[in-house]
């Protein structure tokens, strides 16, 4: 507020931050004393609830007064009111601002700089304050807009790996996300993969049943027809990729060490030192959100990056993360693409890879299966350093 810093640790009580932090998620930073009273005091009597109100802000006054004494005129209390004065500057209004702009004309551009522009959940120390869910679902559901709508701009261009990315990240927060869905079933069919469309869709459909005790709509069920009768056919992906495609992603918050670590091998490709990692952990501690960081910071240094997943049901198709990895990679460029062999291939329509490895010995035929791979991925990596995440591997078959 008019470039005064006041760190946490200045306000004496805890409800005198909980009313300022109340104050500045409100959309012109005025709120009615009722209000206030509603929000921080409900269980107190009106007389007590109103000395709270007084002691809050004299408590406010005191920690903006002790960081600049002209800043203590800042919170104002006149007939009823509260009010921030000056000027306010929040990061939730310039991404309210930037969302604004991007959802009047979704360009993927304008819908990459306000996605940019969240910086993640709303106040996560008050995370089980009444007054702070509003305004956090609100913020948190425009992010997903934007994101499904940066998806659906970027399977308009023919961006089908990032435009995936982008629906996999809307996913990854909301499930039930039936638009999300959709798209990743678009992705597989303009691939050429029914399969994987069709399995989208039995994953859409378990979700709903099992989260919203709803069938899929009659828009995601005429596409799951379209798909399967031919209808809705491959348009093929963007010959041209960036080499530094621009982020999609919020800023990662508390994984500093571990992408420290992952920096650190990924400045190391540079100078022809791979290496390998495994991200480990329960679910829901972020080891899909940190896998997508990496692909990330890969392609913000013009790295060739291939990402590959396992459905909820997708244990029943051998190797398929490494499949839909491969995918990604021949899509644009088919290069070596007879090294990979052709058991593989089967489950690539279109490509021209190489022969069955051919082996009675089950052992023998997995190991040249892998060795077929390992030697079409060296010849990719000697162009650019190349980066391979697969998630979800506890789910492969």
């Amino acid at each position: 507020m008019n470039e005064t810093r006041v760190i946490e640790s200045a306000f004496a009580r805890k409800r005198a931050r909980a009313l300022l932090k109340l104050l500045v998620i409100q959309p012109d930073h005025r709120l009615h004393r009722d209000q206030a009273i509603e929000a921080l005091w409900p269980d107190l009597d009106i007389a007590a609830a109103s000395a709270q109100l007084y002691k809050a802000v004299h408590h406010i006054r005191q920690a903006l007064a002790g960081a600049d004494p002209r800043a203590e005129g800042l919170l104002q209390f006149r007939e009823g009111v509260l009010a921030l004065g000056g000027e306010v500057v929040t990061d939730i209004a310039d991404f309210e601002r930037l969302a604004d702009e991007a959802l009047r004309e979704p360009a993927p551009d304008s819908l990459q700089r306000a996605i940019a522009a969240y910086t993640g959940e709303l106040l996560p120390a008050e995370r089980y304050e009444e007054w702070t869910l509003l305004a956090r679902d609100a913020l948190a559901e425009r992010f997903l807009d934007l994101l499904a709508k940066l998806g659906s701009a970027l399977l308009q261009n023919g961006d089908l790996a990032e435009a995936a990315d982008a629906f996999r990240q809307v996913l990854a927060l909301d499930p039930s996300r039936e638009e999300a869905h959709r798209g990743l079933m678009q992705v597989f069919a303009f691939e050429g993969n029914r399969d994987r469309a069709a399995r989208q869709y039995r994953i859409c459909k378990e979700v709903l049943e099992r989260e919203l005790g709803v069938d899929p709509s009659d828009e995601t069920a005429t596409l799951h027809e379209e798909i399967e009768t031919g209808a809705l056919v491959g348009v093929g992906a963007r010959e041209e990729v960036s080499a530094a495609p621009p982020s999609l992603l919020a800023p990662l918050v508390g994984r500093e060490e571990e992408l420290g670590r992952v920096v650190r091998l990924l400045d190391g490709l540079r100078e022809k030192d791979g290496a390998s990692f495994t991200i480990e952990g329960p679910a829901g501690i972020g080891k899909t959100r940190l896998a997508h960081e990496v692909l990330q910071q890969a392609r913000a240094r013009g790295y060739r990056v291939a990402y590959g997943t396992t459905g909820a049901r997708e244990g029943r198709l051998p190797y398929a993360p490494l499949i839909d990895a491969l995918r990604m990679l021949l899509r644009a460029d088919p290069t070596a693409a007879e090294h990979i062999p052709g058991e593989l291939g089967a489950a690539m329509p279109g490509v021209a890879v190489g022969p069955p490895v051919g082996s009675a010995d089950r052992l023998a035929s997995r190991n040249a299966l892998f060795a077929g791979v390992f030697r079409f991925l060296t010849v990719r990596a000697r162009r650019a350093p190349l980066v391979l995440v697969l998630d979800d591997l506890h789910r492969a078959d």
